[in-house]
């Protein structure tokens, strides 16, 4: 069986955006378990509505699981260390709100790590 993969993808105040990244997720030809986390960093909440279309996708609002909100609100480094901290799976792929994935992104660079047994990790242009 194909190793697990999360997409963490951190948003802030983009719901349009999100929805294109999460659809892009959605229509991967990876055959293993895929599951996205999406972190929203705004004050309103603005991403949980689109998220919550995605069976595959998991909201985690920022302001509840990071304590000194007043200094890390919209960092995107704080979002994404939040995401890998609730992953479960082998593999990590990190993803922009903006941004989609072709349909072979997740599964070409799984593919890639495991052909290469001195890999750590793979990384693309989007």
């Amino acid at each position: 069986m194909p190793p697990a993969v999360t997409v963490v993808i951190p948003t802030f105040e983009r719901p349009d955006h999100l929805h294109a990244a999460l659809e892009s997720v959605a229509g991967q030809d990876y055959e293993g378990d895929t599951k996205a986390i999406i972190v929203d960093g705004s004050k309103e909440a603005t991403a949980e509505e689109v998220v919550q279309e995605f069976s595959f996708a998991e909201y985690l609002w920022q302001f509840d699981h990071v304590p000194n909100q007043e200094t890390k609100i919209a960092n995107i480094a704080v979002a994404r260390d939040l995401a890998v901290s609730f992953a479960e799976s082998e593999y990590i792929h990190f993803l922009d709100d903006d941004d989609t994935l072709t349909p072979s992104a997740i599964s070409k660079k799984i593919q890639a790590v495991q052909n290469n047994p001195l890999a750590n990790g793979a990384y693309s242009a989007v």
